[in-house]
């Protein structure tokens, strides 16, 4: 019985040594807000322009809120510009996330599924 108490604690211990160690570095992050219209480029630009400002200030995590590839104006035009997830927007930004070397949580996509299309 002992020994499970001590081998429990040491685990302890050593979890909160871990946690301890991790706690004392401080991760700079980017929080993105943007106006998506439909024109998707000029979205991607400013999305650009926003990952090189997070950059300057050492962020290494940046993220964008839904939408942020596009809002349309009705149904049938977000699904006549909806992309695969290996399209033009996503691969820019993969490209800009290994450019900067930092890590880009990309808000509500519009993916093109064909298979779920009625």
């Amino acid at each position: 019985m002992f020994n499970r108490i001590d081998i429990l604690l040491k685990s302890i211990l050593k979890l909160k040594l871990n946690y301890q160690k991790m706690s004392t570095k401080i991760v700079r992050i980017g929080v993105c807000q943007l106006n998506s219209r439909g024109d998707k480029q000029e979205n991607f630009q400013i999305g650009e322009q926003l990952i090189n400002q997070a950059k300057k200030e050492q962020a290494k995590i940046v993220f964008f809120p839904e939408a942020f590839d596009y809002i349309s104006e009705s149904i049938s035009e977000t699904l006549e510009k909806a992309e695969p997830i290996d399209g033009p927007i996503i691969n820019g930004y993969r490209q800009l996330a290994k450019q900067h070397q930092l890590w880009i949580s990309l808000g509500g996509f519009h993916q093109r599924v064909i298979e779920l299309f009625y």
